[in-house]
C-alpha cells in the first residue's frame, strides 16, 4: 500500500511525503485474548510454530498479562484464529502442561494452573541453565565483562516486568 501525503500551498499542490508500506497477515498474526494481552505467531520464522505459541503464553504470563485460574482459548478456537492446524495448538498446550503452566479441565476448558510460577521444574531449569550458559560464554568472547553480562541480565528482566 502506498500512502501520499501533499501539501498545497497559494493553490499550488506538491507531493510532501511518500510511503511505502507493505502490510502481510501471513508474516505476522495476532490474536486478541483480553485487553492487550496478545498471541503472536510469525510462520516465516525459521521457529516452529508451537514453539512460538509456548513462548507468547510464557511471555505473557511472565508479565502478568495472565494469572493463575485465567481461561485460555480451546485447542480449536486458537488454531482457527491463528490459521495453523489444532494438532500445532496441541503440542503446545501439550509442553505448557508439561511445564505446568496450563491444565485443561474436561469437559470445563483450559487454563492458567494454580501451580503457574510456584516452582522450580528441575528438568526445565537444567535447559535454561545450559542455554544461559551458552549465551555466557558467547557474551564472554564478545568481550563483554560479568558485570556487563549481569547489567544486561537485570535490563532484560525489567523489560518483562515492566509489562505488567
Amino acid at each position: 500500500m502506498s500512502i501520499n501525503i501533499f501539501y498545497t500551498k497559494y493553490g499550488l499542490t506538491t507531493l510532501a511525503f511518500s510511503f511505502n508500506i507493505t502490510v502481510s497477515v501471513e508474516v505476522i498474526q495476532l490474536i486478541q485474548m483480553r485487553g492487550d494481552k496478545l498471541i503472536s505467531i510469525n510462520p516465516t520464522s525459521g521457529k516452529p510454530l508451537y514453539e512460538q505459541i509456548v513462548d507468547s503464553f510464557k511471555s505473557n504470563f511472565a508479565k502478568g498479562y495472565l494469572k493463575p485460574g485465567d481461561e485460555i482459548p480451546s485447542v480449536r478456537k486458537l488454531a482457527m484464529e491463528l490459521s495453523v492446524t489444532p494438532n500445532t495448538v496441541a503440542k503446545a498446550y501439550q509442553e505448557l502442561e508439561r511445564d505446568k503452566i496450563i491444565v485443561t479441565i474436561r469437559g470445563k476448558g483450559t487454563y492458567i494452573s494454580q501451580d503457574a510460577g510456584v516452582g522450580v521444574n528441575s528438568e526445565s531449569l537444567e535447559s535454561v541453565k545450559k542455554v544461559l550458559s551458552d549465551k555466557i560464554v558467547e557474551l564472554t568472547c564478545m568481550g563483554m565483562e560479568k558485570e556487563e553480562i549481569f547489567d544486561l541480565l537485570e535490563s532484560i528482566y525489567m523489560d518483562i516486568k515492566e509489562g505488567e
